[in-house]
């Protein structure tokens, strides 16, 4: 056997052993058993994921225009939806269901989502009405959805209103559900306790007495005039640790965070938001004209009941 025939022999097989021929003093490798080495299959699947649920960002970009005298009104934005979780890079779509759904719409661009109302608009009740909607996010390439969430969108009248908010969405949702509360107009009481959702609080005009829930509670304001030094809205358990005050629709120009005051400034700068403490409470101020101006005449204040050590991260501004 030649020595290049006995080398591809030795590739094949494993197990050998020598022989040797007395006669001629010559020894030959002889294989005794075969050792198949197959090579690994190896699959490549792409890595896929559905949709693990849908992510809102209310802004006051949409909400100082949706606020009518007696409801919501038609065809305005309520809030945006995106996806969280899922397989990226997939476009995904958004739809809604739930017994409210009539009075409102989901389209979908570019796979961010629009909560809007509907042709109608969606009228509220005195002491509020409940429209529950379920978003369900569906990844187009794969066909997987995510569960569908469960909101509420809920809302007051033009009077003064008592809305417990707990109670309304306890009708169709949970605690946990999210939850877009209108006051509208009047002096309302907007009582949240019971929520362990996201929420997010939009009193309207007149001073309104706003309680939130246990999870993280947005207070948003669209205009100046929502609450002001004689008719001025109450947050009655602020809590810096999560809550939020969105002011990002107030103004034409970008507002700077002053911080805290000390009690004996008596004067806020232009387009600023200030925070003071006095008797016991801690206010927001907020001027959004172009030149100083009294603390006392500011053109929006928020009171906070107790001493909340409120800072930038916990107010939205342009």
């Amino acid at each position: 056997m030649s020595n290049a025939a006995k080398a591809t022999l030795s590739t094949a097989w494993d197990l050998t052993h020598n022989i040797t021929d007395t006669a001629t003093a010559t020894t030959t490798t002889t294989p005794t058993a075969l050792s198949v080495a197959a090579a690994p299959l190896v699959t490549t699947a792409a890595t896929t994921a559905p949709p693990g649920g849908v992510i809102d960002a209310a802004s006051t970009k949409f909400v100082y225009a949706v606020e009518g005298t007696s409801g919501l009104t038609a065809n305005t934005a309520i809030t945006s939806l995106t996806e969280a979780g899922g397989t990226a890079g997939d476009a995904v779509k958004f739809t809604l269901g739930g017994t409210g759904a009539s009075s409102f719409t989901v389209t979908t661009t570019n796979s961010v989502g629009t909560l809007s109302t509907g042709s109608a608009g969606a009228a509220g009740a005195t002491n509020g009405k409940a429209y529950a909607l379920t978003v369900t996010c569906t990844d187009t390439v794969t066909g997987q959805a995510s569960p569908a969430i469960s909101t509420e969108v809920v809302v007051g009248s033009s009077g003064a209103d008592t809305v417990s908010v707990a109670t309304l969405v306890g009708a169709s949702g949970t605690s946990a559900t999210w939850a877009f509360i209108y006051g509208l107009g009047g002096g309302d009481k907007i009582n949240a306790t019971g929520m362990t959702g996201k929420l997010f609080f939009m009193g309207g005009g007149g001073a309104d007495t706003l309680t939130g829930g246990s999870g993280v509670n947005t207070y948003v304001y669209g205009n100046v005039n929502e609450s002001t030094a004689s008719a001025m809205d109450i947050i009655t358990n602020f809590a810096a640790s999560k809550d939020h005050i969105d002011l990002t629709g107030i103004g034409t120009s970008a507002l700077t965070f002053a911080g805290t005051l000390a009690s004996t400034v008596k004067t806020l700068a232009a387009n600023s938001i200030g925070v003071q403490a006095s008797g016991g409470n801690t206010f927001v101020y907020v001027n959004n004209t172009g030149a100083s101006e009294a603390i006392t005449a500011a053109n929006l204040k928020i009171e906070l009941q107790g001493s909340v050590a409120i800072g930038v991260a916990n107010i939205t501004h342009n």
